[in-house]
């Protein structure tokens, strides 16, 4: 079965309202994984698929982080995100289709619209995410993404 390219873009707003304990982000507290939260929109060709106001964000970003890392290093498995804010099951998968094409799902999704990806524009828009919320995070509150990836 041929790829054919789509686009999937990451969308996200963290709440910059909310006061975060200085001291949590100096030791890296596993408590900020509840803290950085906002709103996540994932559009795929232009289409909305997936909007949360409240969503943790820095869970979900180590999340799609560690499933990067098993992928480049060849491992090759589903992802599934759970949140400990949300205990009714996984919210957003990647399921392998083919050696080639994935399918994008959630419970919390629009299924009207098509969600089979190509894996390189996955990955692709999983990575400008990871780099954009990197940017953020860092700039917002001083936090290094890969303090929580140990």
């Amino acid at each position: 079965m041929d790829c054919i390219p789509s686009k999937m873009t990451i969308q996200f707003n963290i709440d910059k309202s909310k006061k975060i304990d200085k001291t949590l982000i100096y030791t890296n507290n596993r408590k900020l994984l509840a803290d950085i939260e906002g709103s996540l929109n994932i559009r795929i060709n232009g289409n909305d698929f997936f909007q949360e106001n409240y969503i943790l964000l820095l869970e979900f970003a180590v999340a799609i982080s560690r499933w990067l890392e098993n992928f480049e290093k060849g491992i090759i498995q589903e992802f599934a995100y759970e949140s400990m804010d949300y205990s009714e099951g996984t919210i957003i998968q990647f399921n392998q289709k083919n050696e080639r094409i994935w399918a994008v799902t959630s419970i919390w999704g629009n299924d009207n619209i098509a969600k089979e990806i190509c894996i390189q524009d996955l990955v692709s828009s999983l990575k400008d995410f990871l780099a954009d919320f990197q940017k953020d995070i860092y700039d917002e509150f001083s936090i290094s993404l890969t303090n929580f990836l140990k």
